[in-house]
C-alpha cells in the first residue's frame, strides 16, 4: 500500500485526491523474515482518475500479491 502512496503523489498535481478503489489479491504466503519487494506501475493517469497497480514480490522471485487502486482527483487545492 506504501508503493501505492509513493506512485500516487508522483501521478497527482496540485490538488487533493481520494481513494475511489483499493483490490488486493493475495497469491502466496510470506514467510517471517522473508525479502518483499512492491513495484508500483500507473495503469492510467487521465484528467479526473488515476488507476495505480501494485505488485508484490518474494524474495525468490514469485509474485505473492497485487494490489490495484483507483484515485479521483477532487479539484480543489490543498
Amino acid at each position: 500500500i506504501s508503493a501505492c502512496l509513493v506512485g500516487s503523489e508522483m501521478c497527482i498535481r496540485d490538488s487533493s485526491n481520494t481513494t475511489v478503489e483499493a483490490k488486493t489479491n493475495f497469491l502466496r504466503p510470506v514467510k517471517v523474515g522473508d525479502r518483499l519487494s512492491a513495484r508500483c506501475v500507473p495503469v492510467h493517469v487521465g484528467s479526473t482518475t488515476l488507476v495505480l497497480q501494485v505488485t508484490l514480490t518474494r524474495g525468490d522471485g514469485k509474485v505473492a500479491g497485487v494490489t490495484t487502486q483507483t484515485h479521483l482527483f477532487l479539484g480543489w487545492k490543498d
